[in-house]
């Protein structure tokens, strides 16, 4: 229920949530208890042939999602590349940082209340206790569950649901969730997934006969992941690799056979037409032990050849090119490359960056999805069952963590303080670390090495003067004389400067006085490989606003003077020849 107008959400009186409690049911704490038959009714890998696989695919665009899925399971639970690389995908979406945005409009902050309500929702997910001896999920396990949809299509967890006290009152927050087995729902004649309505003791499975009716509100989380489009049944992520494992199954028994087999001499006995029926089984006898006992015994007239067995290079095995090709595929369509499982026979630093960022691609394109399944149901059903409504409803997201450069921010903050950008000092501290030094504790302070005409209120009292403003006919070579502590200033960047800072006054360097560190500054800046262009852009705004300021108390107007009194007189004689030769009098002068 919302709060009322001008009223916080915080505030919402007891009555009003007794109310809610008293129109909103609990849903029931356990509805769906799985059976042990579940886990083994499925067929060995012995038993998919080629055949039957066809089959099963086919079937599962009519209806029969459940042996589809018995497949699926079974080829994750006997192909440890498919294992992993899913099981990569969901630890990796997990393992991302999870946080329950406020509802806010655009270019506006989010209100007061949905500050609260974003806040609540937060503490219901993250204070899931679910019992761990009944095999009960949190909140990261719900996750992973409900990835399982992204390889296999469709999955649906259950939600008990608990009265919670909470920091705005009683809420109804979800207490655990657990995963349910692909008997108890199926999909109807209609095109919705639904529950299965039939006895518990039904060991039997009829796609058509079977009734279906809708899952009841707010108690089963339902997952769909398409990977092409076209219905759920015939789009799942790993359906085009069931041939392959079928196919990998027979190369491994084949290639186990062959094992057996590889690198063993080949033992033949020739024996004559005429041999008693009991000397030919004797013969076979000994041939049969010769491979672990090493030696025979063979009647007079028998002929013993050891052939020896041919030998192939590595790899040159068809089973174990099958194999690999396999794999290959699998690590192809689930992560979308394989440099970060196998290197093969490249190792190239630039490409394994290329692969590493196809596969963050696919993690973050996966937990969006499931962080917008998880808003949409979940935290909704939270709204409505604990406020009445979902307005203001919050979103959860989740997000990679960054493992931030210290150097790289050290650097930039450094540029952008340089440049008289104001920064929150506990934002600062927090950014790098620092923490805030207790009462009478020892504190460590490093110079100031930001230059002074950066810093607007650091100059000296007194008329500016040009004190270390290098000689106009010194060398290029040369350096000027530095302060003690002061960096030692290449010639050809001291003349840039220069050059830069008589561009844009349109005076002499000689009368700029003691501006050009200032200018210097900004080519250091223009320099610095670590500065992007955004941040070099808005150090020159920052600059051009306080030019004034800065740049007037540095001018060397002693100079400037004079030079006018100098030229003045000059001035005065070149204006009074100039509008000599301008009369028009006679014929035209040049």
């Amino acid at each position: 229920m919302a709060a009322p107008a001008g009223m916080p959400l915080a505030s919402v009186g007891a009555p009003v949530q007794a109310a809610r409690k008293a129109e909103t049911a609990v849903p029931d704490p356990g509805f769906i208890l799985p059976l042990s038959r579940d886990r083994f009714l499925g067929m060995t890998a012995r038993g998919w042939t080629p055949d039957r696989v066809e089959m099963v695919l086919r079937s599962a665009l009519s209806g029969d999602h459940a042996a589809q899925w018995e497949l699926f399971d079974l080829m994750e639970d006997t192909w440890p590349r498919l294992l992993k690389n899913l099981g990569e995908i969901k630890r990796a979406v997990c393992k991302m940082s999870w946080t329950v945005l406020p509802w806010a409009e655009d270019d506006a902050p989010p209100t007061d209340d949905a500050k609260a309500k974003a806040a609540a929702v937060s503490r219901a997910l993250w204070q899931m206790h679910p019992d761990p001896a009944a095999g009960e999920n949190g909140f990261l396990d719900t996750v992973f569950d409900l990835l399982d949809a992204w390889g296999k299509g469709t999955a649906v967890v259950e939600v008990d649901w608990e009265v919670r006290q909470d920091r705005l009152g009683q809420m109804i927050a979800p207490r655990a969730t657990h995963w349910v087995h692909p008997n108890y729902y199926a999909w109807s004649p209609e095109g919705w997934i639904g529950m299965r309505v039939t006895d518990r003791t039904d060991t039997g499975w009829d796609p058509h006969g079977t009734p279906v009716v809708r899952f009841p509100d707010h108690k089963f989380l339902v997952g769909i992941a398409r990977a092409k489009s076209g219905h759920p049944l015939g789009t799942a992520l790993i359906r085009p690799l069931a041939w392959w494992w079928c196919a990998s199954n027979f190369s491994a028994e084949w290639w186990l056979n062959f094992a057996q087999l590889f690198g063993v001499p080949i033992r033949w006995a020739n024996y004559t037409p005429t041999a008693a029926n009991e000397t030919i089984a004797r013969i076979q006898a000994m041939l049969q032990n010769m491979g672990s006992a090493a030696w025979a015994a063979f009647p007079e007239g028998v002929t013993l050849n050891i052939l020896e067995a041919a030998k192939g290079a590595a790899g040159s095995n068809p089973q174990e090119a099958l194999l690999n090709t396999a794999d290959k595929l699998c690590d192809i369509l689930i992560l979308g490359q394989t440099l970060t499982t196998d290197v093969g026979a490249s190792g190239s630093l630039a490409l394994g960056k290329v692969h590493q960022g196809v596969r963050g691609e696919i993690i973050s394109s996966a937990a969006d999805w499931a962080a917008g399944q998880l808003t949409n149901q979940l935290v909704g059903s939270i709204c409505e069952l604990t406020w009445g409504n979902r307005d203001q409803m919050p979103e959860l997201v989740a997000e990679e963590n960054q493992v931030e450069d210290a150097k790289a921010n050290a650097d930039r903050d450094k540029v952008l303080l340089d440049a008289g950008v104001a920064m929150p000092a506990e934002w600062f501290r927090e950014r790098h670390g620092i923490p805030h030094p207790q009462e009478g504790e020892e504190v460590i302070g490093g110079k100031q090495p930001v230059p002074a005409a950066l810093l607007p209120g650091t100059l000296p009292p007194g008329p500016p003067g040009p004190p270390g403003l290098p000689d106009p006919d010194q060398e290029e070579d040369e350096e000027p004389a530095q302060a003690a502590n002061a960096r030692p200033e290449p010639a050809a960047q001291r003349k840039l400067a220069e050059q830069i800072a008589e561009d844009a006054t349109g005076i002499e360097r000689k009368w700029l006085g003691g501006t050009l560190p200032w200018f210097r500054a900004l080519v250091d800046a223009a320099r610095d490989p670590k500065l992007t262009d955004a941040e070099f852009e808005a150090l020159l705004v920052a600059k051009a606003k306080r030019v004034p300021e800065e740049l007037a108390p540095l001018l060397d107007t002693d100079a400037v003077r004079e030079a006018m009194e100098k030229n003045m007189g000059a001035a005065v004689v070149n204006g009074a020849v100039r509008g000599w030769l301008q009369r028009p009098v006679g014929k035209k002068r040049k």
